[in-house]
């Protein structure tokens, strides 16, 4: 079983999606980098377990007592299965951890994570 953030080279592929109808969540939030998206005390964890998705905007997503942030866009029980993230400005923005793409695309806890990503500017 291997440690840390890398995948096996043979998980090294993309899904392929012409289309995807789905519901899209608003993530209203600028400059969200790679350590909110993942953040770097989880880069410990071994992929293989196949719970990346629990990690996905963790500090966010819950509290210190790890009970879920009312708030959070994604923890509205409409949203928890959206399929496509619309992101504010400068989203994914820091240093490449590849946790934070795994975390986005591996699902978690019996959530499915996005399929896709977009960004906005209010105008």
């Amino acid at each position: 079983m291997s440690s840390g953030c890398a995948p096996p080279e043979s998980e090294l592929t993309m899904e392929r999606f012409d289309t995807l109808t789905a519901v899209a969540a608003p993530i209203v939030l600028d400059n969200v980098d790679t350590d909110q998206i993942f953040p770097s005390r989880f880069t410990v964890k071994d992929r293989n377990l196949e719970k990346f998705g629990d990690f996905f905007l963790h500090d966010h997503r819950f509290d210190e007592m790890g009970s879920e942030e009312n708030g959070f866009v994604l923890n509205d029980p409409r949203l928890r299965d959206a399929q496509i993230i619309v992101a504010s400005s400068n989203y994914a923005c820091g240093s490449g951890r590849a946790g934070a793409v795994f975390s986005i695309s591996t699902p978690g806890s019996g959530r499915s994570w996005p399929k896709a990503s977009a960004r906005f500017s209010p105008r």
